[in-house]
């Protein structure tokens, strides 16, 4: 659980360092930064992010490709459908400890794009 402390931590820290700061702001003539973005939370976007999470927690590292992710979803019975995606791109980057999973996505019939990483450190 000391992922969850390192969160409470830079909360607090970004607390007591003037508040956080709004997530979109409007940009010039109005317009929210973030309004062609296609919302991350789709059911089917929250079941990779979920089959994501899972797969850290049993494996302790990310999967090399969606493959290896499906492969895991499979097994463990998890929801998943990439089919539902006209366009899926998935890497990891690591940098010192921090090992972040990013999902950039197209969701079939929509023209918006999406995305999300998810960061973990590896803390001894």
């Amino acid at each position: 659980m000391k992922v969850r402390w390192m969160n409470a931590a830079a909360l607090a820290a970004g607390l007591l360092c003037g508040g956080l700061a709004p997530a979109a702001a409007d940009a010039a003539g109005g317009k929210p930064l973030l309004s062609g973005m296609r919302n991350e939370n789709d059911i089917d976007v929250q079941h990779v992010r979920d089959a994501l999470t899972a797969y850290w927690g049993v494996n302790k590292h990310w999967p090399a490709s969606l493959g290896e992710l499906e492969q895991f979803a499979d097994q463990y019975h998890l929801p998943h459908d990439l089919r539902v995606f006209d366009k899926a791109n998935y890497y990891v980057q690591a940098e010192g400890s921090a090992q972040v999973a990013v999902f950039e996505f197209v969701l079939k019939g929509s023209p918006a794009k999406g995305a999300f990483a998810i960061v973990n450190y590896l803390v001894k």
